[in-house]
């Protein structure tokens, strides 16, 4: 049972901590990656125009989906995005010609495992059996940005309207929708307009 709105946050604090910066764990619910969401949106693409996706675990309550939009930062300038894109300026990871990941999908796995507000084998976790999906983040701009700057694209709204155009079917009844960092300052930028969207499905804020 979901506690009411003000337990959100802690439910939040105990079960998504595992989620930092673009990262898979090495043990975890497995999640499938999608096909590309540029073919539900163009413009459903990554700092440097690869394809964005997500990642999916279905439940065995397939009506009910926790969505996540990962963490990782961003970048505010020319500067701050270039050194973005080497490494140098990211205190999430160090970008490696084969794993550069916060501005680009190009080496995104095909499975990622995910513990925390994923992890199914948690009894306790209001979660355990929903379909679960993780949104990784490869935008740099809080899952809000709708434009090109300095040579890179900022297109984390598109992103989010694409993959829940691609996730929620008339199946479902309800929608837990939320993030860490950057992805919970998108996630609550566009909270309102998805329920709207989304109505008359069930849509809660996490």
């Amino acid at each position: 049972k979901i506690r009411p709105y003000t337990k959100h946050f802690l439910i939040l604090s105990l079960y998504a901590r595992h989620i930092d910066g673009w990262s898979c764990d090495t043990e975890g619910t497995r999640l499938a990656k999608s096909e590309p969401l540029t073919s539900v949106d163009h413009l459903a693409i990554t700092n440097d125009a690869s394809p964005a996706y997500y990642y999916k675990s279905v439940g065995i309550e397939t009506d009910k989906v926790v969505v996540m939009l990962g963490s990782g930062g961003q970048c505010w300038n020319a500067a701050s995005c270039l050194k973005r894109n080497n490494g140098s300026a990211s205190p999430y990871e160090v970008c490696e010609s084969t794993d550069c990941l916060l501005m680009s999908s190009k080496h995104y796995p095909d499975e990622c495992k995910k513990r925390g507000i994923f992890d199914r084998s948690l009894s306790k976790n209001p979660f355990q059996n929903w379909t679960m999906v993780y949104v990784p983040y490869s935008s740099s701009d809080a899952f809000m940005g709708n434009a090109s700057f300095a040579g890179f694209e900022f297109r984390g709204r598109a992103i989010v309207f694409a993959a829940l155009r691609h996730i929620i079917t008339t199946e479902q009844s309800r929608l837990v929708f939320g993030g860490e960092s950057a992805g919970a300052r998108g996630a609550m930028v566009w909270l309102d307009e998805i329920a709207v969207m989304l109505s008359p499905l069930r849509v809660q804020g996490l």
